[in-house]
């Protein structure tokens, strides 16, 4: 799927996942007895959920026109010029911009804008381009996509800081990689949003999540493109769609994953795949 043709069958099974994983995470995050306990990094579940709900109102405003708090103003002119490598920046701002730290008043937080995606859904042009970080290219459907991804990994963070139950949806996962991923690569801008990251070496490969159809890549003087998906690549990934979620936000080790089962590596070059993971990583 691509910027230019999107699937109509998306939009509501998108706003479908979103709703149950907004669900599954608000109802966890109620629950959290102590906001004040490390979750990831330096970051507390409190400053976690702060930063959680920020992105949430990013995307509710990309995706279907929502504005953002008046307080996120400095995070949201940030994100229009901020590149992959200024994105650790982008984070810490996120925090600056939402003192909240009570995990119970975020979740409404997080709620109150997941329910103005829904409500104005019917109204977004689905088939639009919209600009995300740094001006990259994307659907409103990768969009929902990433924020959904940012809710599933987060909130495994906070579970497992919590000490609580989060039980992540494969199909949720799948939505980041057959939206918001495939957007992001074909998008024009993804040269100078990820300078530095090697995307001048050349490189094939193609993903394939159990549950979706197989979807190909390659590098090429600096450029990336889809291609079709023939076998013939240097790494190709066959994953379960929640290990390499975590896999990609670096929340599970390329080790611990293919010792699991949840990622097998073949193709004519798997050794490149630490190229690849350089080139894919989430920051």
């Amino acid at each position: 799927m691509s910027a230019s043709q999107v699937d109509v069958t998306w939009p509501p099974a998108v706003c479908g996942l979103l709703d149950a994983t907004r669900r599954s995470l608000v109802e966890m995050l109620a629950s959290v007895p102590d906001p004040t306990k490390p979750a990831v990094g330096d970051w507390s579940i409190g400053e976690t959920a702060a930063h959680l709900c920020t992105v949430t109102a990013i995307d509710a405003l990309v995706a279907a026109g929502i504005r953002a708090p008046s307080h996120l103003g400095p995070v949201v002119d940030r994100a229009t010029t901020v590149s992959l490598g200024e994105v650790a920046d982008m984070n810490a701002l996120t925090l600056e911009c939402e003192p909240e730290r009570d995990a119970h008043r975020l979740a409404a937080r997080i709620d109150a804008h997941v329910d103005a995606i829904q409500a104005a859904a019917a109204d977004v042009r689905w088939d639009a381009s919209v600009h995300w970080l740094g001006g990259l290219t994307a659907t409103p459907a990768g969009v929902l996509g990433h924020l959904i991804a940012e809710m599933l990994v987060h909130g495994f963070d906070i579970a497992r800081a919590a000490g609580l139950r989060y039980p992540m949806s494969p199909d949720a996962a799948r939505t980041f990689f057959e939206t918001f991923l495939v957007d992001v690569l074909e998008s024009p801008e993804i040269a100078a949003f990820g300078a530095g990251r090697g995307a001048s070496a050349s490189l094939s490969w193609e993903v394939r999540l159990r549950g979706s159809v197989p979807v190909a890549f390659e590098v090429a003087d600096g450029v990336i493109r889809a291609r079709q998906a023939t076998g013939r690549v240097d790494v190709r990934i066959s994953a379960e769609p929640i290990a390499m979620l975590l896999l990609m936000f670096n929340r599970l080790s390329p080790a611990r994953a293919a010792l699991t089962g949840g990622v097998r590596l073949a193709g004519r070059r798997p050794w490149r795949v630490r190229r690849l993971m350089t080139l894919m990583t989430m920051p």
